[in-house]
């Protein structure tokens, strides 16, 4: 099988784009969502797509009627909060009557009922076939409606750039959230997250502001922000979901240029694995505090908390209780978010990497050995010898893989001692650029009868037949360094007439 090296200039070429750009206190608030995909003719694996989708709520201490003044475009109120609106959501779901659905019901819909990933032509009429099979009672607007919230001409972003929101005043304790649906479909991608100011001024200087004499704006500074892996894509951050960042805007902009060296951003992790496949969530959240005690109560990136990093930054403020969020008013600020999808397959070689590592069962990189087997008997212990595929009876497993490996070398047809067997094997991960991963990718894996896979000691996932051998590639990334990976087989006892014997079958490899 034949291995690509990608060059940058390639590996942009995969790319699936997601921005948004939004902005605060004293104008407009913007934010686009834009896609761009295009696939090298030399990465075989295919293309990455990456679709999106987005719920954005805006949270104010005014009544609806004075939300004209405020909300730049239509605003919603949603059922299931006080004084929030729905100030923009892609695709644009409505009850019958044209209301908005609560936050758990788009939850319910996003995970369960719609798939982005099906809908091939990214059409209305898509979308309100999926809502009518699941016999929802909803509808989804198709940018005819006065109050329409969506994306122009299509349910999800796709290539386009359409407006999330738009706030033109922002104050104290004030607050908006945004759940944004990424679903990266055909190929398995690492998704990263981006940052940097596009608009930062005074804007003119009000009597609060009097003294300062930078001409940047400092509303980035006195935002804070927090990111977090929605899992149930429920528009609001439960306990045990995972933050992504926590802090004041600024420090959001320096953690993305301090790891955006390549100009990719913060990677987002996947649990062990860091490769997203099907859907995602991410939760973004603002707040501008008030009072030097709500700042003193928030996280910061880089202080004790937000009211610290402020009187570190600011002379006018010699102590927390100095802390005055006027010395923002009338800033203009704005600020984009961009979300990247790149494939895994293939885009796993790191500068001065010539060719990946095979670690399938008994090649010539790294011998496995059998470390323990049932019972007393050792003599099976050691390296092992094996041929390669294509075997008759796993025609779908790929062909640079090992085959049926018997660890007595007695045959398929002669019963082995009844239970585990363990397959080890040590390999070296080589440095990386700074920031950068190794990564493992398993291809196929089978046993007689079930099957853990280890990396030093810690479970990627279970197995638990020999046939049909599971052939659906998984991605890990690895440290520099040594590691061992590690296969434990159970064989278990009944097989008969043919014998029991007990096998593995692993494709791997180290990119």
């Amino acid at each position: 099988m034949t291995r690509h090296t990608i060059s940058r200039r390639e590996v942009l070429a995969g790319l699936g784009t997601i921005g948004i750009a939004s902005a605060g206190a004293g104008l407009g608030t913007t934010a686009f969502f834009s896609d761009e995909e295009a696939v090298s003719a030399d990465l075989t694996a295919g293309r990455v797509d990456l679709l999106v989708d987005y719920r954005a709520t805006y949270s104010t201490w005014l009544p609806q009627d004075a939300t004209d003044a405020i909300v730049d475009g239509p605003a919603v109120p949603v059922p299931d909060a006080d004084r929030t609106y729905l100030v923009g959501q892609s695709p644009d779901l409505r009850t019958a009557e044209g209301g908005a659905i609560a936050g758990a019901d788009w939850a319910s819909l996003t995970t369960d009922v719609l798939d982005a990933c099906a809908i091939g032509r990214n059409s209305f009429a898509d979308v309100q076939a999926q809502l009518d099979a699941a016999e929802t009672g909803l509808q989804v607007y198709d940018g005819d409606e006065p109050d329409f919230l969506g994306v122009a001409g299509q349910p999800y972003a796709d290539g386009v750039e359409p407006i999330l929101f738009s706030l033109n005043d922002v104050k104290p304790h004030d607050e908006g959230e945004a759940t944004i649906s990424l679903h990266v479909c055909d190929n398995p991608a690492y998704l990263y997250l981006g940052a940097e100011r596009l608009v930062d001024d005074e804007n003119g200087v009000v009597e609060p502001e009097a003294g300062d004499d930078d001409s940047e704006g400092e509303l980035d500074d006195f935002l804070y922000v927090e990111l977090w892996h929605d899992d149930d894509c429920s528009n609001t951050r439960e306990t045990g979901e995972d933050y992504v960042f926590r802090g004041s805007l600024a420090d959001l902009f320096a953690a993305a240029l301090d790891r955006n060296d390549d100009g990719k951003g913060l990677r987002l992790t996947n649990d062990d694995d860091l490769c997203f496949q099907g859907l995602s969530c991410l939760g973004f959240r603002w707040v501008l505090p008030s009072t030097p005690a709500e700042f003193a109560a928030l996280p910061s990136a880089s202080a004790n908390n937000m009211a610290m990093e402020l009187v570190g930054k600011y002379d006018q403020f010699d102590s927390i209780a100095d802390v005055d969020v006027n010395l923002a008013q009338t800033d203009r600020l704005s600020f984009g978010l961009t979300f990247y999808a790149e494939q895994c397959r293939h885009n796993m070689l790191a500068a001065g990497v010539q060719s990946p590592l095979d670690l399938s069962t008994g090649t010539a990189h790294a011998p496995w050995r059998v470390v323990d087997v049932p019972g007393t008997d050792a003599t099976v212990e050691g390296e092992l010898a094996v041929d390669t595929l294509p075997h008759p009876r796993y025609a779908s497993v790929p062909g640079d893989c090992a085959a049926w490996i018997d660890p007595y070398g007695n045959g398929e047809t002669v019963s082995d001692p009844v239970g585990e067997y363990v397959y080890e094997v040590e390999f070296e991960a080589p440095d990386r650029a700074s920031g950068m991963y190794s990564t493992l990718e398993v291809k196929a894996i089978g046993a007689d009868n079930s099957v853990t896979l280890e990396l030093d000691g810690d479970v990627l996932f279970a197995y638990d037949t020999y046939n049909p051998i599971d052939v659906v590639p998984r991605y890990f990334d690895v440290d520099a360094g040594t590691h061992t990976l590690r296969a434990r087989v159970v064989n278990d006892s009944g097989r008969t007439p043919t014998g029991n014997p007990t096998a593995l079958v692993l494709c791997a490899t180290l990119y």
